[in-house]
């Protein structure tokens, strides 16, 4: 599990390689987050009530 978690974080990494070096842009509209035991239903984003998240709210309200 361990290993498939690093490989997924690499093939993520290696897409804003790409993104980056495709457009003229120092910030690359990417963004991962890792989480352990969170599933969408724990996000408020989705209608969860579990946790407080108010910056990936934030960034979830932002087009």
């Amino acid at each position: 599990m361990k290993h498939s978690a690093v490989f997924i974080f690499l093939i993520f990494f290696s897409f804003s390689l790409l993104a980056t070096n495709n457009y003229n842009s120092s910030n690359p509209n990417i963004l991962i987050i890792i989480a352990d035991d969170c599933t969408h239903s724990d996000l408020p984003l989705y209608g969860g009530t579990n946790v407080k998240t108010p910056y990936i709210d934030k960034l979830a309200a932002q087009e």
